[in-house]
């Protein structure tokens, strides 16, 4: 999960359509984040996932370049 992030679209009657984007955070967590802020009238329209690109493996057989 490390560099994963999560976006949420979501209606709120004070705040208007909102799309806020939370890294490294469960869906339960983020959920609550927004009702605790926006208020329970909230209502969640859609949910992604964005998963972070693999990284390369390090590769220590290379010899060190010399000039």
């Amino acid at each position: 999960m490390q560099g994963d992030s999560i976006e949420i679209r979501y209606y709120s009657p004070r705040a208007g359509y909102v799309t806020e984007i939370f890294p490294n955070t469960g869906t339960q967590a983020a959920i609550n984040s927004i009702k605790a802020r926006a208020g329970d009238d909230a209502t969640i329209s859609t949910v992604r996932y964005h998963h972070a690109p693999p990284t390369p493996p390090l590769r220590l057989d290379r010899p060190s370049e010399r000039r």
